[in-house]
């Protein structure tokens, strides 16, 4: 009998062993082909369309009373570098930024006015297949939906849009909404938000970030106030809300946390530790859905000014983080880099 529950426990050690393996190789880990300068600014976001290559930034200005400008661009044909388009200006102000865009081309942008606590979206299209040298059309501009700041925006491949962002109060609360759009294809560009007229809380912190793939999962990273700390949720679209499983703490030493999702599973996180940018991976746990097993970070910006306030995004097969840097340790002038990378 001694025997049978030794040979028992070894079978049971070997199936977990097994099951960590699979979870563990299971991981994607990305190849980053090295920062390039592309621009000056603050507050950058990136949205990678899922069909065509193309790569959409948005980013705030430091020389035009905090306006707000974009780049669109494309990998060059051996794909060793981002070939960025000349920025072009929205003709608007305002505080963090916040993309995405659907496999259609409908672009969808958020942000705060400048000395405003209110979150307002703009609705335009491009063309996902043409080139970076085209500008968005914009259909719908300054749509005041909420209160608060810092949104963070992502959409899936049918159309369910989930945003985060911190109180517009002062307060600790984060909140979540879902949406969608009405109906582009006849020329109705708003956003019919489906848990209603507010947002929904669901913890505290600041620097909210969210993904969703098209399985309807998402991630969701914050960060402590006035601690370097990190923190997810991991969740599940039903219906017209957001199931979230309990935050877990991911980091201690790092902050301003960004985050996407891929239709595999696969998480890419980036952030800010020791005043560079780092990036790594993980993948959602099947068996507990809360966890996500990471992978060690990596950093993906040299060694010199301090950085801030990572971007990311990713189609599953293209990987692009944006990110600025102070131009000196004595001025509050910012450049703006971006880096790629293939899951290898």
């Amino acid at each position: 009998m001694k025997h049978l529950r030794l040979i028992a426990l070894s079978i049971f050690a070997i199936l977990c062993l097994l099951l960590l393996c699979k979870n563990l190789c299971a991981q994607k880990q990305l190849d980053w082909q090295g920062e390039r300068y592309y621009d000056t600014g603050n507050q950058t976001a990136v949205a990678v369309v899922p069909s065509g290559g193309l790569i959409i930034e948005f980013h705030q200005s430091e020389q035009s009373a905090s306006g707000i400008w974009y780049h669109i661009g494309r990998l060059n044909n051996p794909g060793k570098q981002i070939l960025w388009s000349d920025s072009h200006s929205i003709d608007a102000s305002g505080d963090w930024p916040a993309v995405t865009v659907t496999k259609e081309g409908y672009v969808i942008l958020a942000l705060t006015p400048i000395g405003d606590k209110t979150l307002h979206y703009w609705v335009g299209t491009i063309n996902p297949t043409g080139s970076n040298g085209q500008t968005i059309n914009w259909k719908l501009t300054e749509q005041v939906y909420d209160s608060g700041f810092h949104p963070s925006l992502s959409v899936n491949g049918n159309g369910k849009l989930v945003e985060v962002h911190e109180s517009g109060s002062g307060g600790k609360g984060i909140y979540y909404r879902v949406g969608h759009l009405q109906d582009p294809n006849a020329g109705q560009f708003n956003i019919v938000w489906d848990t209603g007229n507010y947002g929904t809380g669901y913890d505290n912190g600041i620097n909210p970030h969210i993904a969703i793939n098209d399985k309807n999962q998402i991630i969701e990273v914050h960060q402590v106030r006035g601690e370097k700390k990190l923190h997810y949720h991991r969740g599940l679209l039903q219906g017209n809300s957001i199931v979230f499983e309990k935050s877990i703490r991911y980091d201690d030493f790092a902050e301003q946390p960004a985050v996407t999702l891929t239709n595999d599973g696969t998480v890419v996180e980036c952030d800010i530790y020791d005043r560079e940018t780092y990036c790594g991976t993980g993948v959602l746990n099947a068996r507990d859905p809360s966890v996500v097993d990471w992978s060690t970070s990596v950093r993906i910006g040299s060694y010199g000014y301090p950085n801030h306030f990572p971007a990311v995004s990713s189609n599953g097969t293209l990987t692009v983080s944006t990110f600025d840097k102070s131009a000196t340790p004595w001025t509050s002038g910012s450049q703006l880099y971006s880096n790629f990378a293939n899951f290898k």
